[in-house]
């Protein structure tokens, strides 16, 4: 009777494996025939993990991010959330992504933005960032901002003309320019873009999230409540 027994219970571990091996084969071959009818997949999984992978390092880099250099920032100083905006000058998605963060800004009197230089596209873009500081010295950083790209140029005479029309006081700022701690913050945005896994411009972080290029006012907003939600 023992042997019977044994028998039996050897007979059904033995079917209760195939079974599960089957079951596993057959989802195998399920996974493997919606990725080749769907190669789309993998590409959003990878997304997906480098923006987890992005997520996870804004950690080491949280505190300087949300820090404005003196008063590179827009809207309310104390708004519980804060939107940092990575840009270059010579963006074109930048520019196009100014009117969606200025509306933001003014339907939200709770958020504040702080502007980090990352001139990447050209050394006319590293003259712009460096003027663009020495606004933000001098109390002006959002309004050179929105003039200079306004204008659509960052050469010389462009960036006088944003200067004037933010109100700077030129001869200050030219010795402002001159101050190490400008090309530092610079060097120091650069890096944290860098080490973020950030690849370019613009680059917007708000809470825990990050959204790369010209999302659009929706993509932004919502952001930002997701963000207040997490509070």
């Amino acid at each position: 009777m023992k042997n019977i027994i044994s028998t039996i219970a050897i007979t059904l571990s033995a079917i209760s494996i195939t079974a599960i091996a089957t079951i596993y084969i057959k989802r195998d071959d399920i996974i493997r025939n919606e990725i080749i009818e769907n190669p789309d997949i993998i590409t959003e999984a990878i997304t997906v993990l480098q923006r987890r992978e992005m997520a996870s390092r804004l950690d080491e880099f949280k505190t300087p991010l949300t820090t404005p250099f003196y008063q590179g920032y827009a809207g309310n100083p104390n708004g519980d959330i804060t939107l940092v905006e990575m840009s270059d000058y010579n963006c074109g998605f930048c520019r196009r992504s100014l009117a969606d963060v200025e509306k933001l800004i003014k339907e939200d009197n709770n958020i504040r933005v702080v502007y980090k230089e990352t001139p990447v596209l050209a050394e006319s873009s590293l003259t712009a960032a460096q003027w663009s500081l020495a606004a933000a010295k001098q109390g002006k950083s959002r309004e050179f901002h929105n003039a200079l790209f306004a204008i659509g140029l960052t050469d010389t005479t462009s960036i006088n003309s944003a200067a004037q029309k933010a109100g700077l006081n030129i001869e200050e700022a030219k010795q402002q320019l001159q101050s190490g701690e400008i090309e530092t913050e610079i060097q120091q945005n650069l890096t944290m873009m860098r080490e973020i896994g950030l690849t370019g411009t613009p680059s917007f972080i708000i809470g825990d999230e990050i959204l790369e290029g010209a999302v659009g006012y929706d993509a932004l907003k919502q952001a930002v409540e997701r963000a207040r939600a997490n509070l």
